[in-house]
């Protein structure tokens, strides 16, 4: 999964140049598409009030100097070698908070802690707790076998404490010359001589490494992919365009309240709402009348109708010309937006091109099914499947100038793709996102499929020559085929796997 994830992404943030280059090392992934930014202190920590009731509890924490070590008690957090240090050296004490862990590794080392007198397992703690236990210990201890930053040595310093840390993946990279260093491997140091020697003040350490930097970074980094849009550092809004949503329904009710639901709950404020309604005689109206009573979804409502038109092509347009927004986005009734933060997370991606169009999931009898489409439209895509206009953004200005004709029953939607992205070579982009549910049990193109077929092949007559159908057909074939073959010998390697 981290590996499709990490190929699809636009642009990827690691916290460190180590994660970055084990992103790169094991997901083949071109460097130059990460950016490194650090993990910042939390400003909070400052102001946490230490709860020195955990001295209560334990009492020979108050008299006894320890060494205190926080985090999950996983395998790679190396407890094996507390564990051995504390058999090399009985008199170095040793304090354990963390969860308790979940393999049978962790569990077998866990036990042998538990039988060592010098060592203390405190359990889970909360943050008061910890930064009483911080302020009194005689060193932070971290002896990890891998941190892709390591957070809690940072906690430790700005409490003005000395750290001991392991030698290895992020750290040295993030302390360098503030901590004290240690082999994960070799438990076998004298803890009290370590920390006679000499380090940098973490001073400018903290200076550098604050959530206000990392946003900074992070900003710049999303302004960047968002394709440079101008945007104030302060009190500002990034600019959005406003989305018409146009909703064709006729006699589904339970279907128009599914879609009303799903684009009343959205986080994204700068949309309006258009619904065309062919007369229906089912409730349709009253769902409408009703969902009007929300006052905060009211406001986005511009436009509603119940009468009847000529069909769903022409009530498109219909809602097509009352649109007012920048992009016009086609969710008819029965289809609903995915999440509630989907429109804004379209939005931010910086809606310019005149098509934006989105995956989406296709939901039939109960089950959905994940529809990804290609970055870049080609005449081959078109040759043998087109857009969800459900989760397709079309420049208002575009789809007012070229409104849905009336010509096929089900593909006037391919037809209008076809005509504005290969006829007129619009501009499109693709935003890896699934911004749509669509029904594809009762939608309108769950009819027959072999009128679909029939009049998709009109469409292939009336955009490519008969010559350019023959040589997309012997390359679509050819394709296909050998994705059958790569799908064929996946599933033949996880059986074998499987089976060793």
């Amino acid at each position: 999964m981290y590996k499709r994830i990490a190929k699809r992404a636009l642009r990827i943030v690691a916290v460190s140049e180590y994660t970055k280059k084990t992103i790169v090392d094991n997901y083949n992934v071109n460097p130059n598409r990460i950016s490194v930014i650090y993990n910042g202190l939390d400003p909070c920590l400052f102001d946490i009030e230490p709860d020195n009731s955990i001295f209560e509890r334990f009492p020979e924490l108050k008299t006894k100097p320890f060494f205190f070590t926080l985090g999950s008690l996983e395998t790679r957090k190396n407890l094996k070698w507390i564990a051995s240090h504390a058999e090399l050296y009985p008199n170095d004490f040793f304090a354990i908070s963390g969860k308790p862990p979940l393999k049978k590794s962790s569990i077998s080392e866990l036990a042998k802690l538990k039988s060592l007198k010098n060592v203390l397992l405190l359990g889970y703690l909360s943050d008061q707790q910890v930064k009483a236990l911080i302020l009194k210990c005689k060193a932070f201890i971290f002896p990890s076998f891998f941190e892709g930053f390591g957070l809690p040595p940072l906690e430790a310093l700005c409490y003005g404490k000395d750290v001991i840390i392991s030698n290895n993946s992020s750290l040295p990279e993030i302390y360098k010359n503030s901590a004290r260093y240690i082999n994960p491997n070799d438990p076998n140091v004298d803890l009290d001589a370590l920390l006679e020697t000499k380090v940098d003040a973490p001073d400018d350490l903290l200076q550098r490494l604050t959530c206000k930097n990392s946003a900074k970074k992070l900003y710049e980094v999303i302004k960047e992919v968002s394709g440079g849009a101008n945007i104030e550092e302060k009190d500002s809004v990034v600019p959005s365009p406003l989305i018409s949503i146009i909703t064709i329904t006729y006699n589904n009710a339970a279907g128009l309240k599914k879609t009303i639901d799903s684009v009343a709950s959205q986080t994204f404020f700068n949309y309006e709402h258009i619904i065309i309604d062919g007369g229906s005689s089912d409730g349709s109206v009253e769902v409408i009348k009703n969902a009007l009573k929300d006052e905060n979804y009211a406001r986005h409502v511009s436009f509603w109708c119940s009468e009847k038109d000529g069909g769903i092509y022409p009530a498109m347009n219909k809602g097509v010309e009352k649109a007012n927004g920048d992009y016009c986005l086609m969710l008819n009734s029965g289809d609903w937006l995915a999440g509630p933060k989907n429109l804004e997370r379209a939005a931010a991606f910086g809606l310019k091109e005149d098509i934006v169009y989105c995956d989406a999931y296709f939901v039939k009898r109960g089950r959905r099914r994940h529809v990804r489409y290609v970055k870049k439209l080609t005449g081959s895509f078109f040759f043998v499947r087109g857009l969800c206009h459900q989760a397709t953004f079309i420049k208002t200005s575009l789809q007012k100038k070229n409104l849905y004709s009336n010509e096929y029953k089900i593909v006037n939607d391919s037809d209008f793709f076809m005509k504005v992205l290969i006829k007129q070579n619009c501009s499109s982009r693709h935003l890896p996102i699934v911004l749509s549910c669509y029904d594809a049990e009762t939608g309108f193109s769950s009819v027959s499929g072999s009128l679909h077929d029939k009049e998709f092949s009109m469409l292939l007559n009336k955009y490519y020559p008969a010559r350019v159908q023959e040589d997309l057909r012997a390359y679509v074939k050819h394709k296909y085929w050998l994705l059958f073959l790569c799908r064929k010998i996946k599933r033949m390697l996880i059986q074998l796997y499987e089976r060793h």
